[in-house]
């Protein structure tokens, strides 16, 4: 993840790794100022990282979409993890309480954007004869904020628009067709 802290004015990147074999990841974070890496590893997450979603910076912190055990289980649970760039240290978000599914089998098929200043979520939807729901959290850190605010039958987008194979599409609106229009771009083709 990459982001800025306005109290220091340093800008920062934060890289988690882990393999399949080792866990806990390994943390470090690069800052701008000092041009050198910290090893933060001593956090100690309990997180499976995706490395196909990117992060998505709003309000001073990176944000991903994880997955953790659930104590007393085998199932794994999603959940948004945020890095401070301040205070650097991690802690999480909920997801929308519709999404919230220990059956669920897989959580790398979200993604996280910013929208407006607000973040966004993209479910993708395991199950592909589902439609794609985009949610936006109206107040930030307030779990009952998430609002659904678009629905992409995706029977009819996939045919025109591979967002389910290309992840790295960003969406947005733009003021070009008011505020119901939802673009997509990935830095050099845009959608409509």
């Amino acid at each position: 993840g990459f982001g800025y802290d306005p109290v220091t004015n340093d800008y920062k990147v934060v890289r988690v790794l882990h393999t399949l074999h080792s866990f806990p990841p390994h943390v470090d974070v690069y800052k701008l100022s000092t041009g050198v890496w910290e090893d933060i590893s001593h956090v100690s997450l309990p997180y499976k990282f995706f490395a196909s979603t990117p992060h998505a910076y709003v309000n001073g912190s990176s944000h991903w979409i994880v997955s953790c055990w659930v104590e007393g289980s085998l199932g794994l649970r999603g959940v948004i993890v945020f890095f401070d760039m301040h205070d650097e240290k991690f802690s999480e978000l909920i997801l929308p309480s519709s999404l919230i599914n220990e059956s669920r089998p897989r959580y790398d098929e979200m993604f996280l954007f910013v929208l407006e200043g607000s973040l966004c979520l993209v479910d993708n939807n395991y199950d592909k004869s589902k439609p794609i729901d985009i949610w936006i959290m109206r107040e930030y850190g307030a779990p009952n904020s998430w609002v659904k605010q678009f629905i992409i039958q995706s029977y009819h987008f996939a045919r025109t628009f591979p967002l389910r194979t290309e992840i790295f599409w960003t969406p947005y609106i733009n003021g070009r067709f008011g505020r119901n229009e939802l673009g997509i771009s990935n830095g050099y083709k845009e959608r409509w």
